[in-house]
């Protein structure tokens, strides 16, 4: 009986002990996706549009990710624009740490700390919410105008209701060549 009272003891240790690991590395994991996060740069002068059926040539001022084609200078002709079939409104994104480049419709994921009420801290800062996770302690909140992003994120920092907060980007998958 002591031998099984030592091996359980043990075993509960080593759970604790990896449960620890896990903690660690998940906070960890959010610190670089937070500190990746802090240094976006919206290119509000860029225009995106929809192209699935590939009918927008790729040249000096026009580039693709995915389905999407997008110039950072406004350059899309306007009759494509009128042709396409997204009404989301994206704009290009670049990661200065990495100069990746991205795209984003303007939704936030928020994730905020317990007992605070998700909906409420969203209108305190007079955002949309688009979908709520409340057993996750997360909303994704809609941005109306992208050039409040760098603003309302530094609120947030601030705000000790308010634990992290992640831009929405789609980066295309890399594909081998």
């Amino acid at each position: 009986m002591r031998l099984v009272n030592t091996v359980i003891k043990r075993i509960l240790t080593l759970v604790k002990f990896c449960f620890l690991i896990g903690s660690l590395s998940s906070f960890l994991q959010a610190q670089m996706l937070g500190s990746i996060d802090q240094n976006i740069d919206i290119i509000e002068n860029s225009m995106v549009v929809f192209d699935k059926n590939n009918t927008i040539s790729i040249n000096d001022g026009i580039a693709a990710i995915g389905d999407y084609k997008y110039s950072l200078d406004g350059s899309l002709p306007n009759t494509q624009l009128q042709n396409t079939q997204s009404s989301i409104i994206m704009k290009v994104v670049k990661n200065s740490n990495t100069g990746r480049v991205g795209l984003t419709n303007g939704q936030l994921f928020i994730k905020y700390a317990e007992g605070v009420n998700g909906p409420d801290l969203a209108l305190n800062y007079g955002l949309s919410v688009i979908d709520a996770l409340p057993s996750l302690n997360r909303i994704v909140v809609q941005l109306n105008n992208l050039g409040d992003y760098d603003r309302i994120k530094e609120s947030m920092k601030l705000d000790d209701r308010v634990i992290s907060t992640e831009l929405d980007i789609y980066y295309a998958a890399i594909q081998p060549q």
